[in-house]
């Protein structure tokens, strides 16, 4: 399964590369167990050191997670094994808003688009469930989480599981500003009649195996909220924008 790393290779790289090419393969599946740190460390003819920052490296990336006692299993789970790096990529990037928010409205179109091409009619029931909570949701946060789980299910409908974990990343970044941005401009319009009007074109576009309707209606949606970033960005200044991410 694993091979000693010869002399003058990056260690961290290879174990990393090693690990990760046994779960390609399938030698490594979720929930197996990963020798001990001894054990790879004598494999690969390497440091202990050198085995425990490759685990650390694939822990931040929850590639593996540990228990109590030490032990690391492989993730079940391997769609939000990007979510932190890319997290920290967005935010040492937070100085502009917008093009963040373009970001994940590219790829929410493309994620509508595939679902509407993928969808199977088992695959209703969950989307609706989420929207009929967005419905009786009470709180603006609570709307905000609800529609984070229906873009988040269109994305797995998708069948892209780099979609899934991009857009997971980004909403880490773009929540807060879209919660505040709405705070601050839902008294102009008429916010939930409108939202929910796109949603329910989205899920019929989707519903009915459409995909060029799903991504007009995805970009209509996205436009909304692209035009409530664009007016906060305008309103506060770039120290309170960047608190409202932490």
């Amino acid at each position: 399964m694993f091979e000693p790393i010869p002399q003058g290779k990056n260690t961290t790289y290879e174990v990393i590369r090693q690990i990760i090419d046994n779960i390609k393969i399938g030698d490594l599946k979720p929930g197996d167990a990963l020798p001990t740190e001894r054990s790879l460390s004598e494999t690969f003819g390497i440091s202990r050191p050198g085995v425990r920052e490759a685990l650390n490296a694939l822990r931040v990336m929850n590639v593996i997670h540990s228990v109590h006692g030490g032990h690391n299993y492989i993730s079940e789970d391997f769609r939000s094994s990007l979510v932190m790096p890319l997290g920290i990529i967005f935010r040492i990037n937070n100085s502009n808003l917008i093009d963040a928010e373009q970001l994940r409205s590219a790829l929410e179109c493309r994620s509508a688009y595939l679902a509407a091409k993928n969808y199977k009619p088992s695959d209703k029931e969950g989307l609706t469930k989420i929207l009929d909570k967005w419905h009786r949701a009470k709180t603006l946060k609570q709307k905000q989480e609800f529609d984070q789980q229906f873009h988040l299910k269109i994305a797995d409908i998708s069948g892209n599981s780099m979609l899934y974990t991009t857009l997971s990343a980004s909403k880490e970044i773009t929540d807060n500003i879209i919660i505040s941005a709405y705070n601050i401009y839902s008294t102009k319009v008429d916010n939930d009649t409108a939202i929910a009007k796109q949603h329910d074109d989205i899920l019929a576009a989707i519903c009915n195996n459409d995909p060029e309707n799903a991504e007009k209606a995805m970009r209509t949606h996205l436009d909304h909220t692209e035009r409530y970033i664009a007016m906060l960005s305008e309103a506060l200044p770039m120290e309170e924008l960047r608190k409202l991410q932490e």
